[in-house]
């Protein structure tokens, strides 16, 4: 008996075969993006070169900052040393006759007949104490002591202060001479500086001659030929493939191989404002203070203020011409700009010393008759009553004696 041949539409399949295999889609999709972005070819390195042009760059800012100091040091020493012998041999060559004359001028007249219309109320104290500093046997060079003496420019005394007055003016030109050496600092300062810029200059003109040679390059594989609508230096684009995925879509890479740059967010910043500490300050700069007052002229007028005394022949003046000035910054716009400020007058500095004038036996008046160019040569009068007080003789009722009523002036002190 024999079994009935299988039809093919009996259920059962004509072919076995194994399962079919699953093909690797991910690996083929990457493999084609890869093909897509061409890697970037890395720079070439310049190690040789850069570390040739970088030892030639610092050796060449040495050379010329060394050459800026030793040329001004060299220039410098000289010019303080032609100074200084040229100085000496005019104060060498110069008798004594000349310096008794600088310390008869400068010196006694300056304690005996102080300044008017300076701004410097120690001008005649400092006077009187360089002649109180001389030191003569046998004779009195204080000029506070002689002040009203007949002779009292003893010449023992103008040579002596002569002497120091040499002496400190060939130390002032030296000194002067030896500031000049604080500019050796400046140079080597300048030499930092040059260096510097000396090695800034030379690498800035490497890149640029390096950029212009790449400038060159570019320009001639612009013209170089091409194959099938490409350069030889780049491979053709893979053929377009087209992938379906479920993830998101990524920012297609541009032909340079780099994705487009993220927007930056926009970031608000606030008004910059002054702070406290600084307000604080600022408000202090504008509030006037004692430490800052200075004696100044020129921005009041000149009070006179004249007396007489009971016998009507002796009369004088006192005339304040300094004010009291301080400096205080106020806010213009955005500046805060320096004014200068007054708060005591010469007219005040007058009414102060008033009452000691009256008490030393004299009146007030509105004006007297004579000159009145004898000053009372008591410097602490100028340095703490920032007045002058000027008289027409100091020994009128005696021919040897000063008048009780002009050494009642001479004795006015506020120290006493």
């Amino acid at each position: 008996m024999t079994k009935p041949t299988p039809r093919p539409d009996d259920g059962y399949s004509l072919y076995v075969s194994d399962p079919t295999p699953s093909f690797p889609l991910e690996r083929i999709r990457k493999q084609d993006e890869e093909i897509q972005i061409p890697p970037t070819s890395p720079t070439p390195r310049r190690s040789r070169p850069d570390l040739t042009l970088k030892i030639l760059s610092i050796r060449l800012a040495i050379l010329i900052g060394c050459a800026i100091t030793g040329g001004s040091t060299y220039a410098l020493a000289r010019d303080v040393q032609r100074s200084i012998e040229t100085s000496r041999g005019a104060m060498n060559s110069r008798d004594y006759k000349h310096w008794m004359h600088i310390a008869r001028t400068t010196v006694y007249d300056a304690c005996y007949h102080g300044c008017r219309n300076c701004n410097n109320p120690n001008y005649a104290y400092d006077a009187c104490a360089r002649t109180a500093e001389v030191n003569v046997t046998g004779v009195i060079c204080d000029g506070n002591v002689m002040w009203n003496w007949k002779d009292r420019y003893p010449a023992a005394c103008l040579k002596a202060v002569g002497e120091i007055c040499k002496k400190d003016m060939f130390r002032s030109a030296r000194r002067d001479h030896l500031k000049k050496f604080a500019y050796i600092v400046l140079t080597v300062l300048a030499d930092v500086v040059f260096g510097f810029l000396t090695y800034g200059i030379f690498w800035c003109w490497i890149g640029q001659y390096r950029k212009h040679r790449a400038v060159k390059a570019r320009q001639r594989s612009a013209v170089w030929p091409r194959e099938n609508g490409y350069g030889y230096d780049q491979p053709p684009p893979p053929p377009s493939t087209m992938w379906e995925s479920g993830t998101e879509k990524t920012p297609t890479p541009s032909k340079t191989g780099v994705a487009p740059p993220l927007k930056a967010s926009k970031k608000t910043t606030g008004r910059r404002s002054l702070s406290w500490g600084q307000l604080s300050i600022a408000a202090l700069a504008t509030l006037p203070g004692k430490t800052a007052a200075y004696p100044c002229t020129g921005y009041d007028d000149v009070a006179n203020q004249y007396f007489v005394d009971a016998n009507q022949s002796t009369f004088g003046v006192v005339s304040g011409w300094m004010s009291n000035c301080y400096k205080y910054r106020r806010r213009s716009g955005k500046h805060w700009p320096t004014h200068t400020r007054r708060n005591v007058a010469p007219l005040d500095y007058v009414n102060e010393i008033l009452p000691s004038v009256v008490g030393c036996g004299f009146e007030l008046v509105e004006a007297v008759e004579g000159d009145t160019n004898l000053r009372i040569a008591n410097p602490l009068i100028e340095k703490e009553w920032r007045v002058m007080i000027r008289v027409n003789g100091y020994n009128l009722t005696s021919s040897t004696e000063t008048d009780q009523s002009i050494q009642c002036l001479h004795d006015i002190s506020k120290s006493k």
